[in-house]
């Protein structure tokens, strides 16, 4: 587990941000909001339903308090590698023509992997089923452009009833602008009660195309 101070505080860890160590000391005035994230790495051997829990630490003092004023505060996080009563996430790939079309079988079928020359264009295809027996509520997905590739679109795809999805965009800050790298998000507004939310048993898919660079 790695802590960083979140300063933007907008739900990513971004470049600008930095990594703490246990002995870091950060001077904050009356008022101020400091934010911190946590980024949990799962190793390769971990199996379904494996349980971390991390324990987030901050003590202070306050400076010319009289009489001395000092605490401090601790927050759990628990964090569960995917188990079957969770979210399921399937991704695959395909080549594409620059208006994200697919190309000609066997080129344009999806796959689990994908090889493709410069300059050319592939799309990524993230399906999402909810295998447990609740509504899930305030989905959102997440992902990234893969190294050596720029953004190009984002799309929502299938979305199940019960969910509006927001297609992603650099004006509203859930993607990069065309031609650039960064993450993507695909951020889901739940429908009216009693079906809101992702059902047990809906599924959907999003998607996204970028170009290999040169």
């Amino acid at each position: 587990m790695v802590g960083f101070r979140w300063t933007a505080c907008n739900g990513q860890i971004d470049g600008g941000d930095t990594a703490l160590a246990p002995a870091d000391l950060t001077a904050v005035v009356a008022g101020q909001t400091l934010c911190l994230v946590t980024k949990v790495f799962v190793p390769p051997n971990a199996q379904d339903g494996d349980l971390r829990v991390s324990t987030l630490t901050a003590s202070f003092t306050s400076s010319n308090a009289a009489p001395a004023l000092s605490g401090t505060y601790s927050r759990m996080d628990r964090t569960t590698v995917g188990e079957d009563s969770a979210l399921a996430l399937t991704k695959r790939v395909r080549r594409v023509d620059a208006a994200c079309n697919a190309l000609a079988s066997p080129a344009g079928d999806w796959s689990v992997s994908n090889q493709a020359p410069p300059e050319s264009y592939l799309q990524y295809q993230i399906q999402y089923v909810n295998n447990s027996a609740e509504r899930m509520h305030s989905l959102e997905i997440k992902d990234t452009t893969p190294a050596f590739t720029n953004f190009v679109s984002a799309a929502c795809g299938i979305t199940p009833a019960g969910l509006t999805c927001a297609t992603p965009s650099a004006g509203a800050g859930t993607a990069p602008a065309t031609g650039l790298a960064g993450q993507i998000r695909w951020v889901f507004a739940d429908g009216a009660p009693p079906n809101d939310g992702l059902g047990p048993g809906g599924t959907g898919d999003v998607t996204f195309c970028v170009q290999v660079q040169p």
